[in-house]
């Protein structure tokens, strides 16, 4: 702090701007998640074990 002042700078977010993250990141965790699971129901219990 040069000169020894305090400089508060708030900035207001807009809704727009912070409703859609939580929104994008469940999304994407989704599709993370969804792909590999899909790809595992396939297989054969006995086949995976044998691997």
């Amino acid at each position: 702090m040069a000169g020894g002042e305090y400089v508060c700078r708030s900035r207001k977010l807009a809704p727009y701007a912070v409703l859609p993250a939580p929104l994008v990141g469940s999304l994407t965790g989704l599709l993370a998640g969804l792909y590999p699971s899909l790809r595992a129901a396939r297989v054969e219990p006995l086949e995976a074990l044998r691997q």
